[in-house]
This record gives C-alpha cells, sequence and structure tokens, in this order.
C-alpha cells in the first residue's frame, strides 16, 4: 500500500476514482467516505455472521449456486471496502 504520509507544509495528493472526478477529497466528501466505510463492513460482518459459526448450518443447507452467490457478495463487499478505505486514508 503506498505511504500517503505528508508534512503539514504539502498539498492534499490528487487522485482519480471512477465516482468522483480528480480532485481533492472536502471534508464534508470524506465523512461521507467515512460514512460508507462504516456502513459497507456493517454488512460485511453481517453477511459473515450468516455463513460462519452458528449460521454455517444453514449455508451448508443452501444450493451450490445460493453458496456461491454469497461469497461472491462477500468478495464484492470486501472489494468495495477496500477501495473507499484507501480513500479515507488519503484524508486522514
Amino acid at each position: 500500500m503506498p505511504n500517503h504520509s505528508r508534512t503539514s507544509a504539502q498539498a492534499r495528493p490528487e487522485f482519480t476514482h471512477p465516482h468522483i472526478a480528480q480532485s481533492t477529497l472536502s471534508a464534508s466528501a470524506y465523512v461521507e467516505n467515512q460514512d460508507r466505510f462504516d456502513a459497507t463492513t456493517a454488512q460485511l460482518r453481517s453477511l459473515l455472521s450468516l455463513i460462519s459459526g452458528e449460521g454455517f448450518t444453514a449455508f451448508k443447507n443452501l444450493s451450490d449456486e445460493n453458496q456461491q452467490r454469497l461469497i461472491w457478495l462477500a468478495s464484492d463487499l470486501t472489494d468495495k471496502i477496500e477501495s473507499i478505505g484507501s480513500f479515507v486514508e488519503i484524508q486522514s
């Protein structure tokens, strides 16, 4: 992961994001990204609790197709968290 540390005299880095034009995130955009990060993390945590531990028995009883879809969803949420997290890290 790139090192985004900077001294207070340095300007904030500019970046390109698929949903945000090349710019520097404002404080409100930082809060929005932090909220999205927290919400997506909570979604992934909830999903994983349903397919592990006590929920694993129910998961095993699902069709192979539905098991694969749930694993795909967990992977997709993980990718989303990683993407959002990189922007939260840049702003902090």
